[in-house]
């Protein structure tokens, strides 16, 4: 055939005849897994592309603490230690728990697609699975979902190479299995639900100045409503709900009531001609900008009182996260460490983000 001394008609009747038919039927049965394979990643691959832009700070939230959101407990009472400073991060940065949230309440399509267990996603997992032995993804793969064209990853999929082959299937495999994890019952979604019954408390709270009425608003939300925010929500969740209720409104209390006081100081904060002595410039150059110069509101104590003093802050030197109150150097014109008996004035950050002096 290739010397052309025959056709390709003939050479196949030729070939044909000098396989077996259990040699073709392996050869075509590993054509057609291959195709297979293929084909059904593709498809995986351009609809996890259509979840929302909107949502890929989520997504690689869930990506980053994969280990421990795939993580099952050894007891259905018990709860992953690892979840706890997953949680942690999550009451930190609202721009990821609210979408995160999204998600969990299927409000994006493709979620519903994954928990109706609809093609293409039910084509990849199993219908009892749970979790990843091991999850294969990195961050880089969300990028990946908005940057990569078909061809590319078909060009992947169909590599020679196996662990090539494996790698973006491995990954797309993992994301729908995590994506499931929160909408499914498992530890972390009633983590998650924690933190939106949270939320809805503080709306309670920010609606209005009067802590009574907010508070009781909060707890007649508890008592009978928590149905109507997860109408799937088992009878023995909804009682453990109820008996931390009053903890969970005390603890939400506390910090807006800490939010509202860092906000009253901030607004009576003025300038000190004190150790910071720079009254007539209140603007930072780019070269202190550059350094990690702030002018910010510190709490200090004087005289038994909280006064809210405007100071320049600094690094304690270049890629510290510890500060020190600092000002310039009336000759040199550079910042410098303000001293007190030989130390510097060290500063620290508060939870919410005010500053107050550290206790030398």
């Amino acid at each position: 055939m290739r010397e052309g001394k025959i056709d390709n008609e003939k050479g196949s009747k030729i070939r044909n005849t000098l396989m077996s038919g259990n040699a073709r039927d392996r050869i075509d049965k590993g054509v057609k897994e291959a195709l297979d394979f293929s084909v059904v990643y593709l498809q995986v691959f351009e609809a996890l592309g259509r979840i929302d832009v909107g949502f890929d700070g989520a997504l690689k939230f869930l990506v980053r603490h994969g280990s421990a959101i795939n993580e099952d407990p050894s007891s259905q009472s018990e709860v992953p230690a690892a979840l706890g400073p997953v949680v942690e991060a999550l009451m930190m940065d609202s721009e990821v728990l609210r979408p995160l949230i999204d998600l969990m309440d299927r409000k994006e399509s493709e979620v519903r697609m994954i928990a109706a267990r609809l093609p293409p996603y039910s084509l990849i997992v199993k219908r009892d699975q749970g979790r990843v032995e091991r999850v294969a993804i990195d961050e880089e793969f969300i990028t990946q979902l908005r940057q990569m064209s078909v061809d590319d990853v078909a060009e992947e999929l169909h590599s020679a190479n196996r662990k090539k082959r494996a790698r973006p299937a491995a990954a797309m495999l993992t994301l729908t299995v995590l994506i499931n994890r929160l909408i499914k019952r498992t530890p972390f979604r009633k983590k998650l639900r924690l933190l939106k019954i949270n939320l809805v408390i503080e709306e309670f709270y920010h609606a209005t100045e009067d802590v009574d009425l907010a508070r009781q608003r909060a707890t007649d939300f508890l008592k009978g409503r928590l149905r109507s925010l997860f109408p799937d929500m088992s009878r023995e969740e909804t009682e453990e709900l109820q008996r931390r209720g009053e903890e969970m409104v005390q603890r939400v209390e506390d910090k807006v009531l800490a939010e509202r006081a860092a906000r009253k100081a901030k607004q009576a904060c003025k300038t000190t001609g004190g150790e910071e002595g720079d009254e007539e410039n209140d603007v930072l150059t780019e070269e202190e900008q550059r350094k990690g110069v702030q002018i910010q509101c510190v709490s200090v104590r004087i005289a038994g009182r909280v006064r809210q003093m405007r100071y320049r802050i600094m690094p304690e030197k270049e890629g510290s996260e510890r500060y020190v109150i600092g000002r310039k150097d009336p000759e040199s014109g550079e910042m410098a460490p303000v001293l007190r008996r030989g130390k510097p004035r060290y500063v620290d950050r508060a939870r919410d983000g005010s500053w107050e002096l550290a206790r030398e």
